[in-house]
């Protein structure tokens, strides 16, 4: 039978196994409508065919839905719905039996999120426009409820787009404006007992006020209470920390670091730094780069003794090597960094920065003021010109800062205090306490 002459039914289900063959592994022609019209024998224009990718579009997302409405996260709206089914008949009695236990299901979830006093709300709501007697003479109705309700969903809701806003502030070293609204959210009083308000209004407090005790804060209820929370919010908070904490380490290494590997300890087991049992590069450099500036040298063995063999057969060759490089040099062994990095030609070109940075502090350590020192920093910028349109502006700056510093330190012409206040001063640059130590040992006051 000519595929025209095909009942509608049949021609989806023709469809339906011509794509299941490619099983995901197709190419951009695969999906051409007249690709895909020529192999089953449609005629152009192939207007036959393209309603039956419509019709199977249909019949697919009517799946999904169906899919997504059975499944457990979306519990509620599908018992909330066969409630307003019960309101719409006017079937009052199986109406308030669902009402209530919906409403006991909420109170006695283990899970609470953003929206479970919207929740709640929707069901108060119900309650008071859908009652049978007079409003007006009752003292007490859900309508006050609703409104409880509404503040409660709109404290939670603007302590968490908050910590959003100011996270994503702190990774783009963006700044920060409108701090009258930031200190009225501060001000804002949570729902006591709840933790998805507690956390969310501890981890605004990190965020804005960034001290180290609110930070201690917030990493202890993400230990106690955090499974109270949708894993992504566990997740969610988590990253918060862990790149506040990255932040600042750059200036209290001391401080922040361990914080940082207290984090890594917490996370790593949960899977938030690795994907389907992999580790990319760029986390294992930079937990190891944290370990070894601690001086945590037990936690980086350990850690590369369950991680390395994550790393991507990709990734694996070069990475290992400058982790090798950074060990070599928080042990003050410049020269065999020197020898790790010399005969590696890496792939990636963060690692390749990585790599120009270390060997120009190694080539200082060594050499002192020689000319290599001095050729080693303008090969340095000339690298990071050619590569300017390739990487974050705010990554290039704080290399070309830190060649800048170690071109002052080579002159040797500035005082130390100022010099030190010039680094302070310095936002954007990378080796900040390895600059510092070397202002403290080689210049005098």
């Amino acid at each position: 039978m000519h595929v025209k002459q095909l009942p509608v039914r049949d021609a989806i289900k023709k469809l339906i196994a011509h794509l299941s063959e490619f099983r995901g592994n197709w190419n951009q022609v695969d999906l051409e409508l007249e690709v895909i019209g020529t192999h089953l024998g449609y005629e152009p224009p192939f207007k036959s065919l393209s309603n039956r990718a419509s019709d199977l579009y249909k019949i697919l997302m009517n799946f999904l839905l169906q899919k997504k409405l059975h499944s457990s996260a979306y519990k509620f709206e599908k018992e909330f719905l066969e409630l307003k089914i019960f309101e719409e008949r006017g079937i009052d009695k199986l109406k308030k039996l669902k009402s209530e236990q919906l409403m006991r299901q909420l109170d006695q979830s283990k899970i609470t999120d953003q929206w479970s006093p919207f929740r709640r709300m929707l069901l108060y709501d119900m309650a008071y426009y859908n009652m049978d007697e007079n409003r007006i003479d009752l003292k007490k109705t859900e309508i006050e409820s609703c409104l409880q309700e509404e503040e409660y969903f709109s404290v939670g809701t603007r302590l968490k787009y908050a910590c959003e806003l100011l996270s994503r502030s702190q990774v783009l070293k963006a700044e920060i404006e409108n701090t009258a609204l930031w200190d009225s959210i501060l001000q804002l009083e949570v729902k006591p007992g709840d933790p998805f308000q507690e956390i969310y209004q501890a981890a605004f407090r990190v965020l804005y006020l960034l001290t180290p005790y609110d930070f201690q804060v917030t990493f202890n209820i993400l230990q106690k209470r955090g499974e109270c929370l949708p894993n992504d919010d566990q997740y969610r908070i988590f990253m918060y920390l862990l790149n506040s904490a990255a932040q600042r380490s750059k200036r209290e290494v001391q401080v922040y670091g361990q914080k940082l590997l207290e984090l890594y300890e917490f996370g790593l087991p949960k899977g938030y730094l690795t994907h389907h049992d992999h580790i990319s590069r760029v986390n294992y450099i930079n937990i190891l780069d944290i370990a070894y500036k601690i001086s945590n040298f037990k936690f980086a063995e350990n850690f590369i003794k369950v991680y390395e063999s994550k790393l991507s057969v990709e990734d694996k060759p070069g990475t290992s090597i400058l982790a090798e490089a950074l060990l070599c040099f928080a042990k003050n062994e410049y020269g065999d960094v020197l020898k790790k990095l010399s005969i590696n030609n890496f792939k990636f070109l963060d690692e390749k920065f990585r790599s120009h940075i270390l060997l120009l502090c190694c080539l200082y350590e060594l050499e002192g003021h020689s000319t290599l020192v001095w050729d080693k920093c303008k090969s340095l910028q000339i690298f990071i010109d050619r590569n300017k349109p390739k990487l974050h502006s705010n990554f290039l700056l704080s290399v070309r800062n830190f060649v800048n510093f170690t071109q002052k330190l080579l002159r040797r012409k500035s005082p130390k205090e100022k010099l030190l206040d010039e680094l302070s001063s310095t936002e954007n640059i990378v080796m900040r306490q390895w600059l510092e130590k070397k202002i403290q040992e080689k210049l005098n006051p």
